[in-house]
């Protein structure tokens, strides 16, 4: 909960706040406007609450995220050094952690340099516990 008392947050929160009030006050004046004898007015006096809500909706997603961030599940990902299945069907054996897996010498050579920059990703990743 500290984590929302932050200066950016205080920010964040002042912000959402100035944001919705004046979506909601701009709402009543086109509502003002509309029963002035402007039409479109009326329109516009639902769509600026309707502004209001989703500037609402979206700070409270903020809120949520930062004091639940996400889970990241490992299901998908075989562990270092374990047999994977290949689409032949027979089993391969997943690089070990630290090794790169080796690229075919036929395949796309934008497709190996890709590889290897995720390659690099996934060890920085691993390398400071993210």
């Amino acid at each position: 909960m500290r984590r929302l008392l932050t200066l950016r947050w205080l920010g964040l929160h002042l912000l959402a706040l100035v944001l919705a009030g004046g979506c909601l006050a701009l709402g009543w004046w086109q509502w003002q406007r509309g029963q002035a004898g402007n039409a479109r007015s009326f329109a516009y006096a639902l769509e600026w609450p309707a502004f209001a809500i989703f500037v609402l909706f979206m700070w409270g997603r903020m809120i949520y995220d930062t004091l639940r961030p996400p889970v990241v599940a490992r299901s998908g990902a075989p562990e270092a050094g374990s047999a994977v299945e290949s689409s032949s069907g027979g089993a391969v054996a997943a690089p070990a952690a630290g090794e790169s897996a080796l690229v075919d010498p036929d395949e796309d050579p934008e497709l190996a340099a890709y590889n290897r920059y995720l390659a690099e990703l996934n060890e920085r990743a691993q390398r400071y516990g993210r």
